[in-house]
């Protein structure tokens, strides 16, 4: 099992990458591949917790921000900000 902080680093990354790829091709092509590059993991995920239930991948998750570590918080908000310049670079891609 992944600790969150490796789960939240491949976020991160997956999100540089759709950032990129949206900034650079500045098309609609560019927002597709893009939603794809960030809907793809998640649809996965949601399918296997379907498909096998008792495979836990988010057991250690908390639910309340008060209980997460110094490291966690930071990690929070570091995708935060990515998710952010996501939604502004799909926006202009779309202009």
């Amino acid at each position: 099992m992944m600790s969150i902080s490796v789960k939240r680093c491949f976020f991160s990354i997956l999100l540089i990458c759709a950032i990129v790829i949206s900034f650079v091709t500045k098309s609609h092509k560019g927002f597709q591949i893009s939603n794809a590059i960030i809907c793809t993991p998640l649809i996965l995920i949601f399918l296997l917790r379907l498909i096998l239930p008792e495979v836990k991948i988010f057991d250690n998750i908390s639910k309340e921000y008060s209980l997460l570590s110094y490291i966690e918080k930071v990690g929070a908000l570091a995708n935060l900000l990515l998710i952010e310049v996501w939604i502004i670079a799909q926006i202009y891609c779309l202009i």
